[in-house]
């Protein structure tokens, strides 16, 4: 496209389709076209449809997003309300660490500096997932430290002569939320460029919720439980961002491997809830859940845990 008359800057987009499997693939990449120094940041946007399924006039109410939060966040409760009432009852920051946000029929706009590699949308009533993946560069400097931005779009609660009134949005419509990945600033000479790469997952999720994982969204965390007849009882539930086989990895105490056992295939039109009960050899002291494409290729952990003994459960 053409540079912005204002900025100087010059865009270009490019988006690849896998064909093995759902992963959607942007490349970003700004220019300064004009004769000048800039420093600037690039943002992908996404919206998402947050009306009821079922019934389009009414509100999801079981709509969410999620993220890492900062440990060490410059902002206040670890989240910046940028836009919206300060006590908002949709965000919270959960005991595991993670951000989310309940939508709610209320502008709002909500910054997180997260030090993590994604955000997650969820859709528990049409069991819909969406994961976003970023690159995050901690030894540059991102716009106002935001790297993840959430906007609820719905009506603006706003104060006259000392009154609370509704903006001129009206009633907010329609239903949507939006989810932001900033770029970190880049700072171009004429003539330079800077990239920004993101990657989008398609899945399967729930209203239950523990994390993205390198292969997978947990819905349900994995368990691994030693049984009295010696077999390991394994359970949990994941929304797989890849086709292909699960594979159990197991290992001792020393963590010398013991061998894998396939559990099942799967792919991510279809949540897949492992209830089983594996012999593995040894005495297995962790399991490590793994996908494998179609040619045996790692595609990364689901989970790993440490073994259970029955009396723990």
């Amino acid at each position: 496209m053409p540079a912005d008359p204002r900025t100087g800057i010059q865009y270009r987009r490019t988006i690849r389709l896998e064909s093995d499997s759902p992963r959607i693939h942007f490349h970003a990449s700004m220019k300064n076209a004009s004769g000048h120094s800039v420093e600037w940041s690039m943002q992908s946007v996404s919206q998402y449809d947050t009306a009821d399924p079922g019934d389009p006039s009414r509100m999801n109410p079981d709509f969410r997003t999620f993220a890492p939060a900062n440990p060490a966040s410059g902002y206040l409760n670890r989240y910046h309300v940028r836009f919206g009432p300060a006590e908002n009852p949709s965000a919270s920051v959960r005991e595991d660490g993670l951000f989310s946000v309940h939508y709610s029929h209320m502008a709002a706009e909500l910054w997180l500096d997260s030090t993590g590699n994604w955000l997650a949308i969820v859709d528990g009533t049409s069991h819909y997932a969406m994961v976003e993946r970023f690159h995050y560069e901690a030894a540059r400097t991102y716009p106002d430290k935001a790297s993840i931005i959430f906007w609820t779009n719905g009506p603006e609660v706003k104060l006259k002569d000392g009154e609370p009134t509704m903006g001129s949005g009206g009633d907010g419509s329609p239903y949507y939320l939006e989810a932001e990945l900033n770029s970190p600033l880049c700072q171009l000479r004429p003539g330079e460029s800077c990239d920004f790469e993101t990657e989008w997952f398609p899945t399967r999720g729930g209203s239950e919720f523990h994390g993205v994982s390198e292969a997978a969204v947990v819905l349900r965390p994995l368990r691994a439980t030693l049984l009295q007849s010696g077999k390991i009882a394994l359970s949990g539930s994941f929304g797989v961002l890849y086709p292909g086989k699960l594979v159990a990895q197991f290992y001792d105490e020393r963590g010398l491997s013991l061998g894998n056992i396939t559990l099942a295939t799967c792919d991510p039109t279809e949540a897949v809830s492992l209830e089983t009960e594996v012999s593995p050899a040894g005495k297995p002291a962790r399991v490590s859940l793994h996908l494998e494409d179609g040619s045996g290729l790692d595609l990364g952990s689901l989970q790993e845990v440490q073994v259970e003994s029955a009396e723990k459960r």
